[in-house]
């Protein structure tokens, strides 16, 4: 049955997608139905996290991992965000539910060029300085000392702070729910280098047989507009009928980011600020 006696205990999870649709589920969480959820996104997320990473210090572990004991009076909206953190993930609701996707790069199968333009383009070519940041500092959890609050070695990514011309920029990235330095590491380099991907806004008819929904990456060909080609993510999708259009398929006003497999590089040593030992 699809009850909480075949629920897992929170205590017996440690991959953040599988608490992601446990908390999900949960009556103290936000009590979805299980068919609102999208199992294959669940699934997709949660082999993303188990996958095995090298670490720094020659250890192997697991991409993500979560260490959480959640009371049932906490805000579930906070805790929702905590566990996302954790994967460096997103969640998206659309008609067919809820979908989650952890933080690791997926090649595009797609290839958005001009023959799906119908309107503006809005690309600015840099991100909003007010935004970004090198260097990354917070708390995790030592489940080695008694669960106890303590950073993580800062990190400081070598390439972003060249462009920067050695100005440090810094962000606190706070994960209560990370027991691995490590994976708070990973988490902050990512974050760093998510806040230096651009932003394109643009107006495309999509083939019939392509959805355009939240996480979903294309290749972007546009040499006309003199936007570097690469891989972009949809940030958001807002969709209209478009009447006038032979086949009166959707036109998509579609808000990109730019991404690729670098942004979800692991730190290096030079990129760590201090021991990188717990």
């Amino acid at each position: 049955p699809d009850d909480s006696s075949t629920w897992l205990s929170s205590l017996d999870i440690i991959n953040p997608a599988l608490w992601w649709a446990h908390h999900k589920r949960a009556v103290w969480g936000f009590g979805v139905a299980s068919n609102r959820i999208d199992w294959d996104s669940v699934i997709a997320a949660a082999n993303a996290c188990d996958e095995n990473v090298a670490c720094l210090n020659g250890s192997v572990e697991d991409r993500y991992r979560i260490s959480a004991e959640i009371l049932e009076d906490e805000d579930r909206d906070r805790v929702c965000q905590s566990i996302l953190g954790t994967m460096m993930g997103a969640e998206v609701e659309d008609g067919a539910g809820w979908k989650v996707f952890a933080g690791v790069y997926e090649a595009p199968t797609e290839t958005l060029d001009e023959s799906w333009l119908v309107g503006d383009v809005d690309y600015e070519g840099w991100p909003s300085r007010a935004g970004t940041f090198n260097t990354v500092r917070g708390t995790h959890i030592n489940g080695a000392r008694r669960w106890l609050v303590q950073p993580y070695p800062e990190v400081q990514l070598a390439d972003l702070l060249a462009s920067d011309q050695g100005v440090a920029s810094y962000e606190t990235l706070d994960l209560p729910y990370v027991a691995s330095h490590t994976n708070a590491q990973r988490c902050a380099a990512i974050a760093a280098r998510q806040s230096q991907r651009k932003p394109l806004k643009i107006d495309v008819i999509l083939p019939n047989y392509l959805r355009a929904t939240i996480g979903k990456r294309f290749f972007v060909d546009l040499p006309s507009l003199r936007i570097p080609a690469g891989t972009v993510m949809v940030v958001q999708a807002r969709g209209r009928s478009e009447a006038a259009s032979a086949d009166a398929r959707q036109v998509f006003t579609l808000t990109l980011l730019t991404d690729g497999a670098d942004v979800y590089t692991a730190p290096t040593l030079s990129d760590l600020l201090t021991d990188e030992s717990d």
